[in-house]
């Protein structure tokens, strides 16, 4: 065998002692129609569970502490969990029953009167949500265009998926294909 075709041969040896890994993406908590939350939402290296309700968070359970946590845990949001059928109707988030429009605040601090955070705005047309900064007096409870996002850091017990990459596969088929075609001792070529 040709020293090319020995080295091509252990690198395909290499790559398939390699092991890959895959994450799932989050879990959304749909109940009855009604987006109530989403598991496994990563921001910030960070898992997190999230909940919807227009119930105001309790002071010093924030899970951010500052404006720009509260931005960045937003855009997760937008980007992970308000996707499909939940981006378009903003009615179906538990705590808003507004069909066009949903502020999601993500707060990082409540005191007796306020609570300050960023808040993604859920509207029925994906290229109108934005975020924004956001401070709510007394509670949601009343509003149809407001909910919460509770936040909480989640134990990291997810396990890794393994997953066969494209290129393991092309060299394991390029591996087959050369010990195939290698020529048989004693036959000679025309």
């Amino acid at each position: 065998m040709k020293s090319t075709s020995k080295k091509l041969l252990a690198a395909c040896g290499m790559l398939l002692g390699m092991q890959l890994t895959a994450h799932a993406g989050p879990i959304l908590l749909v109940t009855n129609g009604i987006l109530t939350g989403a598991t496994g939402v990563e921001y910030d290296g960070q898992h997190y569970d999230v909940s919807f309700s227009d119930t105001r968070p309790v002071e010093g359970n924030m899970a951010f502490d500052s404006l720009a946590a509260t931005f960045g845990a937003s855009s997760a949001l937008d980007r992970l969990v308000f996707q499909g059928m939940h981006d378009a109707n903003p009615g179906l988030t538990n705590g808003c029953t507004n069909p066009l429009l949903c502020f999601v605040v993500t707060a990082f601090e409540v005191n007796g009167v306020f609570a300050k955070g960023a808040a993604f705005t859920n509207t029925a047309s994906p290229y109108a949500d934005l975020l924004l900064p956001f401070a709510v007096i007394g509670d949601a409870a009343n509003s149809t265009f407001m909910t919460y996002a509770h936040w909480s850091l989640q134990e990291d017990v997810r396990q890794a998926v393994p997953e066969p990459s494209t290129l393991l596969l092309t060299a394991a088929g390029l591996a087959a294909f050369l010990l195939r075609h290698k020529p048989r001792s004693g036959m000679t070529v025309a």
